[in-house]
């Protein structure tokens, strides 16, 4: 039981983000977003408040591999940086993470997806962008 501001973060580690894509269930031909790690098996059915990418295997990423998470470890940032990679910090949040992981869900309500909200301004400068539904894949150029 934790604080009852304190976020949960489901991590993720860089030796089984590289076992993804040399199985063939992550696509780096695009940016792999937190949608496409859950569809990968990465982080199970419940994700309150994002995904944190650790840096543990770091040496097993060798090709250029970009990705959007929540929050990312230093060394796990510099691991991709220096295969060539980058990570994005993005912000969502739980209504937008809901609509990011779980779309159909919207669809079956009749709802449509919600717009991306801001995050607070204590938190803010720790992102480098806001989230958007459906998220760009598009690779940065």
């Amino acid at each position: 039981m934790g604080h009852r501001f304190q976020k949960d973060l489901r991590t993720v580690n860089l030796d089984s983000v590289s076992q993804r894509i040399r199985e063939g269930r992550l696509d780096t031909s695009s940016v792999i977003t937190m949608q496409a790690l859950q569809a990968a098996g990465l982080l199970g059915k419940k994700v309150s408040s994002g995904v944190k990418l650790l840096g543990r295997g770091a040496s097993t990423i060798q090709s250029p591999v970009h990705l959007q998470v929540s929050e990312a470890s230093e060394s796990a940032r510099k691991a991709v940086q220096a295969a060539g990679g980058s990570v994005t910090t993005v912000y969502y949040n739980q209504l937008g993470l809901r609509a990011l992981l779980k779309p159909g869900w919207f669809a079956e309500k009749g709802r449509q997806l919600p717009r991306a909200a801001r995050p607070p301004t204590k938190v803010g400068m720790k992102f480098d962008q806001v989230g958007q539904l459906p998220p760009k894949t598009a690779l940065p150029q």
